[in-house]
This record gives C-alpha cells, structure tokens and sequence, in this order.
C-alpha cells in the first residue's frame, strides 16, 4: 500500500512538473568548496570545521528543501567534474574533459563530444540559458549559454584592494552589488513566461586568498579550530590560519547566495524556482582533499530548494553522484533523459517524503580521478585512481602504485632544510617545488617541510607517499581513512565483493582505463621526460 502510495504521489508531481509552468533553475556552483556548511554540523565528518563556519543563506536551502549526506563528486577536480555533470556521465567517458589539461596540440576524434548535454535538451524545453563566473565549457550544454555579469572572483581578493576601511566597506557594496546584478540580468532577459536556468559559478574558495583574511573579514579566530582539523592535518597555528581563512571564503560563497535569494524574492519569482547549492571538488591546498578519493576531498555538499515539491527540513542518506544533476535538470524542465547518460533524476527523491534512505538501490557511489596537472609527472602521466564508497566502507584501487599519487617529487626531494623549501616553494606561494596535483598554499609547504622530521613525518607520509595498489577502509571506525585494511583477512570478503561490484561498472561505462588507455597519446606523451619550471610567485598577505 505504501508503495502504491508513493507511486501516485510521483504521478502526481510529474504532472504537475509536466502541465504546470516550468519552474526556474538556479544551479549555484562553487569552485573547490568541499562538504563544510553549518547544516552539516550534525553530520560532520571533517573533525568539527561545519561547527564553526556560518552560512546562514546555504542553511535556508537546506532548511526550506532538502539536504544529501552522501553526495559525492564523480571526480574531485573541476574540469572533469563539470563536464561529468553536464553531459550525466562518468567522468572517464568525457574524453579530453576527463582531464584538467589535456596534452597540448590534441589531434584526433574527442570521444566525449559525441555525450548528450542537459542544455539542449532545456533549450528545447524553453529555458533561457545563462551563465556567470567560472561555469561549464559550453559545448558540453550543447548550445550556446548567454553570458551574465561576470563580477569580481575571489573575495578577499577583492576587498583587500581597498586601503582603508572605508574604502573596503565600498568595495563590498559594489560586490553585493555585482552579485544582485548578475541575477537581475538573468530575470530581466526572459520573454514573458519563459523559464530561466542560470549556473552560477563562483570561485572564493580556489586559491589564492588573502592570509588572514578569515579573522580580519569574518571574524573566524584560527585558535577556535583547535582540536576540529581532520586528523590527517597538522594542528598547528600555520595550518589553523589556512582553514579558518578558506571558512572565510564559504562565509563569502554564503553572502552571494542570499544576494541571489533576496532579488528573486523582490521579483516574486523565489517559490517558483529550484536551487541547487553544491560545489566541483574538495578544498584545495589542503592534502587528501582535492584530486583525492578520500572523503575530504570527494565529498560534496548538496542541498536544493523546490517550493510546492521538496518538503522542508528533508535529510537524505542516499549516495548520489553529482553527476546526476545532468538528468535531474532535464527532468525537472519536464524533458527526456537520453539513454547515454549514466546518472539518474534525483526527482523521485526531491518528491519523496520523509528521511534516510529513500531510494534502497542508492546505497553506494562510484567515483576516481587521473591526473590535475599535466606536467605533475613526467610524460603526462596520471596517477589514476577509481573508489567505491558505501555506508561502512571506502575501496580504492590505485592501477599505477608505482607512481607519486600527488605529482613527483621533483626538487623537493633533495632539500632537506625547510627554510630552503619554504624559500624555493613560498610558503605563502605556489609551493611550486614539487608535487603539484596539490594546489599551493601554507599547509602545504608545512606538510612537505615534514620529510625528515621524525614527529610529523606521518603527515608528509598520509599527504605524498606513494600508495598500495589497493585501499580499504572501514569508514565506522576510521572516518578519515588513515588505517588501510586491504591486507586484513577479516574484510577480504567484503574487500572482494565492492571490487566486482567496481570491476563490472567500469566494463559496462569501458572506463579506457582498463585497457590503460589513458596512458597513450593523445592523453599522454610518455616520452616527453621534460620538467616543470620552478615557480616561486607568492599569494598575498597583509
């Protein structure tokens, strides 16, 4: 009875997204912004950092909507995340999109360009289509996306400009100004009736930002976080100010947010549009975040808002790969889901009722990376990685262990004092000396600086040693994933069912790396034994 229930209340929901006027789509899209907002509190996986953020205008959304904690990014780098969510697909059938760089000079066939993209399918559903900040590649939607008012990236940035305080008071309005614009345009240029979908893709939380600019701007106290790092960071003062100044680029994420809030409201048009609140990959400079498999890096905040569909204060376990958005656009303008893509509507679980696991089948996700910078090894070369993750446990399989999961060494590896790292690398800069699958920043110069030091070594070791061929983690007892149980006899069973479970989902998406594909030209130049220039270029301070 209960599931004839259900299944008349989704008839009826689809009527009503079919015959009724199409609701508006606001997809806010945040670059390097991993799973800490402080709806997340409760379920705080990352030591306690959701506890002490503020986001008053993302926990609306999940207030007012629904909230998912266990969505995850197909892969926890931007370029091939956009494009898995554009096109509905794993990450690893998006041709040259599966990389952040592809080798220079591609020549041949791209595979992924033959992959359907939700935008057509909203252009033919009457959406107007727009676009702001850094979003996705247009021909990955399929049409063309109408530029909106690009206003000025990162924060802090932005506000330091100012040398006085009342020349960054300035600068805030003309930004909050910025922001309202970009929202007033998209409104502005419909016909009369039309629908709008507007992807909005702010960058506050990429680097560079301002070192310490989250006490300074947002009163975000460093010593606050003492105690709440993920274990795998060092507690140290260097590494707090790190976290708490990219807390203060979230907040500043959270101020754009209620802007876009505040002007559909003022144009009554806030209950008759959807928002979906999620971000690309995890947070950068930070290691095991971003380019990882781990959870700090994989993943993803997810919340949406759909009046009159999504009852309020809805918590959701089912795991969801954000490439379902792709569908889930498609089906909330009321179009059809192409057979070619591999994520699935979340609109059964937006019309659902109650919390927890709504759909069974969603109790696990599937997800990887290759490579973020091209030249972090020699040849290319990727460091590929594919991982399956469920309620209780994370496996990982690592196909070249051989291989510095997070880019060689380079130069690094011959400087043993640290203050000639932090010379050579900036450790307010790029860190450029080495490992660059991990973006630049403080914490990162902090962590390679641990080489030779016997009592932190263990951060140098979870951050940049090379990596077994398989990794097992039971996520109950070890929810940052430090003790590898691949080798334990007691989980072998359980080990050996999610790598046929990953195993057969990777041969029927012919993931090209089974075959190493990935590893040949044109993805790869495996003789090209040139190296990377030293780059010393610092991020701003006060």
């Amino acid at each position: 009875m209960k599931k004839l229930c259900m299944v008349v209340y989704l008839l009826c929901i689809c009527g009503f997204v079919h015959a009724a006027k199409k609701p508006n789509i606001l997809f806010f899209y945040a670059d390097d912004w991993g799973r800490i907002a402080s709806c997340y509190a409760d379920d705080d996986r990352f030591g306690g950092l959701s506890s002490v953020v503020k986001t008053p205008a993302i926990d609306r959304v999940a207030e007012e909507g629904i909230v998912f904690s266990r969505a995850y990014y197909p892969v926890s780098q931007c370029t091939p995340c956009r494009a898995s969510i554009a096109t509905g697909s794993y990450f690893w059938r998006a041709g040259k999109r599966a990389f952040l760089n592809w080798k220079d000079g591609f020549e041949g066939e791209d595979p992924g360009a033959k992959l359907p993209g939700f935008g057509a399918a909203l252009v033919e559903q009457g959406y107007l289509m727009k676009k702001s900040c850094k979003t996705m590649n247009q021909s990955w939607t399929k049409t063309t996306l109408i530029p909106g008012v690009l206003a000025k990236g990162r924060y802090s940035l932005a506000i330091y400009e100012g040398e006085s305080g009342a020349d960054r008071r300035n600068i805030r309005a003309e930004l909050e100004a910025g922001y309202r614009t970009a929202m007033k345009n998209v409104l502005a240029a419909r016909k009369e009736g039309q629908p709008f979908y507007f992807v909005y893709g702010p960058i506050n939380t990429h680097r560079p930002w301002i070192q310490g600019s989250g006490k300074e701007l947002w009163g975000l106290e460093p010593e606050t976080l003492k105690g709440k790092l993920p274990a795998f960071l060092p507690d140290v003062p260097e590494v707090r100010e790190d976290m708490a100044d990219y807390l203060g680029e979230i907040q500043a994420l959270d101020l754009m947010l209620n802007c876009f809030m505040e002007e559909l409201a003022a144009a009554g048009e806030l209950d008759s549009t959807v928002i979906i609140v999620t971000g690309d990959n995890g947070p950068p400079g930070f290691t095991r975040g971003k380019t990882n498999c781990f959870d700090f890096g994989a993943a993803a905040p997810l919340m949406i808002r759909w009046p009159g569909v999504v009852h309020h204060g809805r918590k959701v376990t089912d795991f969801v790969n954000l490439m379902d958005l792709g569908p889930t656009f498609i089906d909330i303008g009321g179009g059809k889901i192409p057979a070619g893509m591999n994520g699935k509507s979340l609109v059964p679980i937006l019309a659902a009722k109650g919390n927890g696991r709504i759909e069974p089948e969603r109790d696990h996700v599937v997800f990887g990376r290759e490579r973020h910078v091209h030249d972090a090894r020699e040849g290319n070369l990727s460091y590929p990685s594919r991982a399956i993750r469920t309620d209780d446990f994370l496996y990982i399989i690592n196909p070249h262990a051989d291989r510095w999961p997070e880019g060689d060494p380079y130069e690094s590896a011959k400087i043993s004092d640290p203050s000639e790292l932090a010379r050579i690398g900036g450790v307010y800069g790029d860190t450029a000396v080495a490992f660059f699958d991990i973006d630049g920043s403080p914490t990162k110069a902090w962590v390679m600086a641990c080489r030779d030091d016997p009592a932190n070594r263990k951060y140098w070791e979870w951050a940049f040693a090379k990596r077994p061929a398989e990794e097992f983690y039971d996520v109950r007892s070890d929810p940052f994933q430090l003790k590898n149980l691949a080798n334990d006899e007691r989980f072998s069973a359980e080990k050996a069912k999610l790598a046929a479970r990953l195993r057969k989902l990777r041969e029927d998406t012919e993931d090209p790396r089974l075959t190493d594909l990935f590893d040949q030209a044109p993805w790869a130049s495996p003789g090209n034994q040139g190296k990377r220039a030293l780059n010393s270029s610092a991020v701003p301070s006060r």
